[in-house]
């Protein structure tokens, strides 16, 4: 097997000005992070809340897209859901026309609409439950209203990739 071309990485690395221990405390681990996308020059960053006891809350925080040292900017809170097992933020993508945002979970989506970038938080948010309880880790969107879905093998289930269209 031949290699592909190589490319030099460009490292962004950043910090939560919120996170004080490390690792932090059973009640404090929010700080987790699997979920985000790119646009208008920042990444945005959707933390995957593992505290106990668990809220359901995700963080949001954005950083530059530029190769660089960074604190994270604190955006706001989202609360998704209480259910430990299917509330956790696994990834995150926006529409091309940066008009839908989606989150996913362990069986749950959640679309964010009707929001500036500035101002995510204060979106409309809606739950969609997929009725599927797969360990989901990627979303992504093929077009304004299809989503492709994959779930890691755990228990052996999952391995598999989904498309769903938003209505």
């Amino acid at each position: 097997m031949e290699g592909g071309e190589k490319i030099e990485a460009k490292k962004i690395v950043f910090n939560y000005p919120e996170q004080k221990d490390f690792p932090p405390s059973k009640n404090e681990m929010v700080f987790d992070s699997e979920a985000f996308f790119h646009r208008n020059n920042h990444l945005y960053i959707f933390t995957k809340n593992r505290a106990d006891p668990f809220n359901g809350e995700t963080i949001l925080y954005k950083v530059p897209d530029k190769k660089g040292n960074y604190k994270a900017e604190y955006i706001g809170k989202l609360k998704t859901c209480e259910d430990w097992d299917t509330c956790k933020v696994t990834s995150a993508d926006i529409s091309k026309d940066g008009k839908t945002i989606v989150l996913l979970g362990y069986g749950k989506l959640w679309v964010i609409t009707n929001f500036s970038m500035d101002n995510i938080v204060q979106g409309k948010l809606r739950e969609i439950d997929l009725d599927l309880r797969t360990q989901l880790e990627s979303v992504c969107f093929i077009d304004e209203k299809t989503l492709l879905l994959s779930d890691e093998e755990s228990s052996k289930q999952g391995r598999n990739l989904y498309s769903y269209t938003l209505k």
